[in-house]
């Protein structure tokens, strides 16, 4: 399953992230509810085991699919827009700014690289509802949402939707 963010969390505590993971990479709501506010972009953000370059951004991405690797930025300039709405979640607006909005984020197990070469490798998917102006240090800051549905699994296919696969439903008059 593909969508697009600007940021990736490192949810990886045995990597040095926030409590977002179990260690089969799902998601731990308890642990990633309790944590409170978190540095979504600064240099405060964990890595992963990536260097000291990244700084919770992606680099201009059309999609992220997960698991995947993705390629992550030092947190200057590209503003991604935002191609993702939840069920229940404030949307952002596309461009920015990105505060007092709801965001599915890629969370990621693990990171590699620095300087100008950064990846992480993302496993699941988490809504955060993100504060901040977009500058400063933290640029953004955000609270795990754990009242808000989301695919937390599933398979990219063009085909014939089967058990496996996450579904988009729109009903129409």
């Amino acid at each position: 399953m593909g969508t697009a963010s600007p940021f990736v969390v490192c949810g990886n505590p045995a990597r040095g992230g926030y409590p977002i993971l179990n260690p089969d990479g799902t998601v731990n709501v308890e642990t990633a509810t309790a944590m409170g506010k978190v540095d979504i972009q600064s240099s405060k953000v964990p890595t992963c085991g990536a260097g000291s370059a990244f700084k919770g951004k992606i680099e201009d991405a059309d999609e992220i699919d997960l698991p995947g690797w993705v390629e992550a930025d030092n947190g200057n300039g590209f503003e991604h827009e935002i191609q993702n709405q939840v069920l229940g979640a404030t949307a952002c607006p596309t461009g920015g700014p990105f505060t007092d909005c709801d965001m599915l984020i890629p969370i990621a197990d693990e990171g590699r690289g620095n300087g100008t070469k950064i990846v992480m490798h993302a496993v699941a998917w988490a809504v955060f509802h993100i504060v901040g102006d977009g500058y400063g240090n933290p640029k953004y800051e955000g609270y795990f949402r754990s009242d808000v549905p989301y695919v937390s699994g599933g398979e990219t296919s063009d085909g014939v939707p089967t058990a496996a696969t996450p579904r988009v439903i729109r009903l129409i008059e």
